[in-house]
């Protein structure tokens, strides 16, 4: 998954999909800028967790927006949303960089820049804001004690 923005990356437990017919594109070609990306998913335990994985392209570190919505789907007619999702961002050496379960109010002032829609201040959904540096990262979302629904 590879959501560019100049300073921002947003994800929604998200994978990208580059037409196997074009050549190979680069975010320059896009102003560096690539909206938005979703996955809807049944999401379990231990090998059925959601794995999205995406790359920071080369040059300077970029500023991540990753979502795990589960409770806001309920809004968009989304029937068994997971009710308490947990997302983990790992980088390419399996390290775990940082994790969330229940999304901070810190955290709409980026959403809001990036266009994302707005969360239920409360609401169980997961964000994780960080500055990458250039590299592989995976996103993982687990239902929190082992819950098992759609995301």
């Amino acid at each position: 998954m590879q959501t560019l923005f100049r300073s921002r990356l947003l994800l929604l437990a998200s994978l990208a999909f580059v037409p196997l017919t074009s050549p190979r594109l680069h975010a320059a070609e896009f102003g560096d800028r690539l909206a938005n990306l979703s996955t809807r998913a049944q999401v379990g335990t231990g090998e059925n967790v959601m794995i999205s994985g995406f790359v920071v392209g080369d040059g300077l570190p970029k500023k991540i927006l990753l979502r795990a919505i589960g409770p806001a789907l309920t809004g968009f007619a989304v029937t068994g949303a997971l009710a308490n999702p947990v997302l983990s961002l790992y980088d390419a050496r399996g390290t775990l960089v940082n994790t969330n379960d229940d999304w901070s109010p810190t955290d709409a002032a980026t959403m809001s820049t990036v266009g994302a829609f707005a969360l239920t201040p409360g609401s169980r959904d997961a964000t994780i804001v960080a500055t990458l540096m250039p590299g592989a990262y995976t996103a993982q979302v687990a239902g929190v004690a082992g819950a098992s629904r759609v995301l």
